[in-house]
């Protein structure tokens, strides 16, 4: 699995778990519905303020959406 493949699978897993459809989140951060799908299938890496707006939307971080780690996560090692 490629690296924006997984960040594709986090995002959908935000989504759904938030309860929103693709066309509901495109409203909230102001994509296309057809951008979102390439996000979250891995087709296309997202820019940093569609980053920043997955972020706002669903309270998260972006070292959860890029990497999957969480605030308890020790184990991270820098770049």
């Amino acid at each position: 699995m490629t690296w924006k493949e997984e960040v594709g699978l986090r995002l959908a897993r935000l989504r759904t778990k938030a309860g929103l459809t693709r066309p509901e989140l495109a409203k909230l951060i102001r994509y296309s519905e057809a951008s979102i799908w390439t996000w979250e299938t891995g087709r296309t890496a997202m820019s940093i303020d569609t980053l920043r707006a997955y972020c706002r939307v669903f309270k998260t971080t972006s070292d959860y959406i890029l990497f999957g780690l969480t605030k308890g996560d020790r184990n991270a090692k820098p770049l």
